[in-house]
């Protein structure tokens, strides 16, 4: 046990070179003494967020979401989920945040997702089209590329936990054309937001939601559940040790432990200006440390 403690600190204790370059015009959610109640869309696999504080209290109202124009996709489909880290009390009350959807019929790309982290069972709408809007940056305004004539909050979906208990989130697919030419854009999604929503405890405590946002962030998986940690106060910086708060209720006593770890940041060389290197100590028969070239740490 006791080695395993060992192990399991070094590894949260994550040692890298921490020269890092962000986008911080995109970034809205880079006050870490504080954890903000956030919606989030992740587009075609890559997570973004946006802080509610400033729309607490509004019904009917468009979120905007500041995304990388780089994650859409040219001439194809692509996949929208939204969610947040609020936990809702209840449908459209001051304590809940809920997405609005255009009643129409025969209506298809929208989907419920009751998945935590909108990866799976998925249950296709065919009465309703979510409310959402891409937009990009062109010729000195915001243009619309995939929007509908109309919208109406004619349902709505709570995001995120209900209740402490389930999970409800929602998405949807859009097919676009050429995109490459953009260098901004941003996601429009039209809710309702509580006027005393609260983020869950477990993200206040791990700080994630900054790893939903622009801001440089450090990522770990323990035993299937992420954490993570703002890299803002590291940059610069060489072998030097950043610390990831995770509950004890992550650990399993006596028995195996999964330790992954990742980051947000896009990185252009190794030990460079705006990269992240993770230091490793050299040791003979080494087994149970591990490379994976895969985004979510799921295989590879």
């Amino acid at each position: 046990m006791k080695r395993f403690c060992a192990v399991f600190l070094a590894m949260l204790m994550v040692v890298g070179v921490l020269c890092i370059g962000v986008q911080a015009d995109y970034d809205n959610l880079s006050d870490y003494s504080q954890i903000q109640p956030i919606v989030r869309v992740r587009v075609n696999g890559s997570w973004y967020g946006a802080d509610l504080t400033p729309y607490k209290g509004q019904d009917n109202v468009w979120v905007e979401i500041p995304i990388d124009p780089s994650a859409l996709r040219s001439n194809g489909e692509n996949a929208f989920s939204l969610s947040t880290n609020v936990n809702s009390g209840g449908n459209r009350t001051a304590d809940s945040v809920d997405l609005y959807s255009t009643l129409q019929a025969d209506s298809w790309g929208s989907f419920l997702c009751t998945d935590r982290w909108c990866d799976n069972n998925y249950t296709e709408y065919h009465d309703r089209r979510i409310n959402l809007q891409l937009q990009v940056f062109e010729d000195g305004g915001w243009k619309t590329l995939a929007g509908d004539a109309t919208y109406e909050t004619g349902e709505s979906t709570v995001l995120g936990q209900f209740q402490g208990g389930g999970w409800y989130n929602a998405a949807r697919n859009i097919q676009l054309g050429d995109v490459s030419r953009y260098t901004k854009a941003r996601v429009l999604v039209n809710l309702h937001v509580g006027e005393n929503i609260q983020p869950m405890t477990d993200f206040q405590m791990n700080q994630l939601a900054q790893f939903y946002s622009y801001a440089a962030a450090m990522r770990v998986r323990v035993n299937g559940t992420w954490y993570g940690v703002g890299l803002e106060e590291a940059k610069g910086q060489d072998n030097t040790w950043v610390y990831c708060p995770v509950p004890v209720s992550a650990l399993k006593a006596d028995d195996s432990n999964a330790i992954q770890l990742s980051t947000n940041v896009k990185s252009g060389e190794n030990f460079g200006d705006t990269s992240v290197d993770l230091y490793a100590t050299l040791k003979d028969g080494a087994s149970d440390s591990f490379l994976t070239n895969h985004q979510y740490c799921d295989d590879g």
